[in-house]
């Protein structure tokens, strides 16, 4: 004859505790993914290298189609929250770029300026 275990209780301050503790992560980790998608449109808690939409030069650009490389005479400006790398020309004095590149994973990618000049 064996003796049967009785299942260990789990004490109410034990459980209140790890249901706050899920709590928490819950609100932080919608908290950030609430900032990511301001930033760049995209519902993750980490932007992707090349998001649907970046900040560049105090200004929102729109991520376009995939391009077959960089235009002549960009350099590199800047880098995206999620790490790619911003090329861009050098702008008409007085006017903001209309068009830059982002070089991530190997591809670029245009953005066009949101709002207008």
């Amino acid at each position: 004859m064996t003796a049967h275990a009785r299942p260990r209780e789990i004490r109410p301050a034990v459980l209140a505790v790890g249901v706050l503790v899920v709590l928490v992560l819950a609100v932080v980790a919608g908290a950030r993914m609430v900032s990511v998608h301001a930033d760049t449109w995209e519902w993750r808690l980490k932007p992707s290298a090349a998001p649907p939409k970046i900040q560049f030069d105090d200004r929102s650009y729109l991520r376009g189609s995939v391009l077959a490389g960089l235009a002549p005479g960009s350099t590199l400006s800047g880098l995206t929250s999620g790490g790619g790398a911003i090329y861009a020309t050098a702008p008409i004095p007085g006017s903001a770029l209309t068009v830059i590149q982002v070089l991530a994973d190997g591809q670029v990618t245009g953005y066009a300026l949101s709002g207008g000049p």
